[in-house]
C-alpha cells in the first residue's frame, strides 16, 4: 500500500505523521505525492507508526502523474482544436465523440487533483 493509504488507513493526519518521525507536514505531503522518496531513516520511522509501505507504489504515482502532465499537453491541443471545429461537426454522432473525450479530459484533470 503506498504512503497515502498507509496513512489513511491508520486514520492519521500528515500533521502528526510529521511530528511523530521528526519531518514538516510538508515533507509528508511530498512522499505522499511521489515527489521524492524519504530516506531510510525516515521510511523506518514511517514504517514504525504505519507498517509496511510500498515505497515502489508511492514512486509509481510521480511517474502517473507525469503521464497525465505529458498526455494533457497533447490532449490541450487536441481539445482546442476540437472547440474550434465543434462549430462544424455535422451529426449528433461526431458531437457526442467530442464531448465524451472531453468529459475524459476532465476527469483526467480531477484525478491529477487528487494526486497532489
Amino acid at each position: 500500500m503506498d504512503l497515502r493509504n498507509a496513512r489513511k488507513e491508520k486514520g492519521v493526519t500528515q500533521e502528526s505523521l510529521a511530528r511523530q518521525v521528526g519531518v514538516t507536514q510538508g515533507y509528508i505531503s511530498l512522499a505522499e505525492a511521489g515527489t521524492y522518496i524519504p530516506g531510510r531513516t525516515i521510511r523506518e520511522a514511517i514504517e514504525a507508526r504505519l507498517g509496511r509501505v510500498d515505497w515502489a507504489a508511492t514512486r509509481g504515482l510521480l511517474r502517473h502523474r507525469q503521464g497525465l502532465l505529458d498526455g494533457w499537453e497533447h490532449a490541450d491541443e487536441q481539445l482546442r482544436q476540437g472547440l474550434m471545429a465543434f462549430r462544424t461537426l455535422n451529426g449528433s454522432q461526431a458531437k457526442a465523440e467530442f464531448i465524451k473525450a472531453a468529459r475524459a479530459y476532465i476527469r483526467d484533470i480531477e484525478e491529477l487533483e487528487e494526486l497532489q
